[in-house]
């Protein structure tokens, strides 16, 4: 079983909107993440057996990081993805998701197209 964590998966900061919060330093990440735990404790109070709050947050580093303001929405997709396969990811290895968004569009689309042509 996977112990309950935190992961902090930064996208980049490149080209951040200025409604977009960037945490700059572990201090402020830790502050930051104990607003956004409570935000997400109150919404989910019954959903855990364990106090989310204890958890602990694991920054994840060698992520790959986009360079525009647009593909935020596909990166989330690719983490996810990254997230839930059965062996750990090795970043190192990821480093391509940028040049290669709209390959990665062009795949959602079809297996979306596909889902609701069924």
């Amino acid at each position: 079983m996977v112990p309950s964590g935190i992961a902090l998966v930064p996208s980049g900061t490149a080209m951040v909107p200025s409604d977009i919060t960037v945490i700059p330093s572990c201090t402020a990440m830790l502050s930051y993440k104990f607003s956004q735990i409570d935000h997400f404790f109150k919404e989910t109070q019954h959903s855990f057996d364990e106090d989310i709050h204890l958890w602990p947050v694991r920054p994840v580093v060698g992520v790959p990081v986009q360079s525009n303001n647009m593909d935020c929405g596909m990166f989330v997709c690719k983490y996810m993805e990254a997230a839930v396969q059965p062996e750990p990811v090795v970043w190192a290895d990821q480093q391509h998701w940028a040049e290669n968004m709209p390959k990665f569009r062009a795949e959602l689309a079809y297996a979306i197209m596909c889902a609701t042509i069924r």
